[in-house]
């Protein structure tokens, strides 16, 4: 199953906030798209699982969807994470929760989420 956009609960001020924490980061092209999904999710508000903060994490959600990887290089490029902060395993799932849960009064969903969870 493909990687799914969820519903964005950061505005484009934070974004490029967060853009730029990554930035300051991993300063030169990432040997590896896993140190930069790290630092992503290191520096993602809460809407990225706290576990992909970790390398094994991480490796194994990339080796799972073959489609994050380019994502992850298409950011990198663009220099904009926005996107990845944005992905879902289970968008569906996230997206009723948030409605549920009210956008204003309850903390963000966290996203890049397991379905297996």
């Amino acid at each position: 199953m493909p990687l799914e956009s969820a519903v964005n609960l950061l505005d484009d001020a934070t974004h490029s906030l967060l853009d730029n924490k990554v930035l300051a980061t991993v300063e030169e092209a990432p040997t590896s798209l896993t140190l930069l999904l790290t630092t992503i999710a290191s520096n993602s508000d809460g809407t990225i699982d706290s576990k992909y903060r970790e390398t094994p994490d991480s490796k194994a959600l990339i080796q799972e969807y073959a489609d994050l990887q380019p994502k992850l290089l298409s950011a990198w490029e663009a220099k904009d994470f926005k996107e990845i902060r944005n992905l879902s395993t289970s968008a569906p799932y996230i997206a009723l929760f948030a409605l549920m849960a009210g956008f204003r009064n309850s903390p963000a969903p966290t996203r890049i989420r397991s379905a297996h969870v």
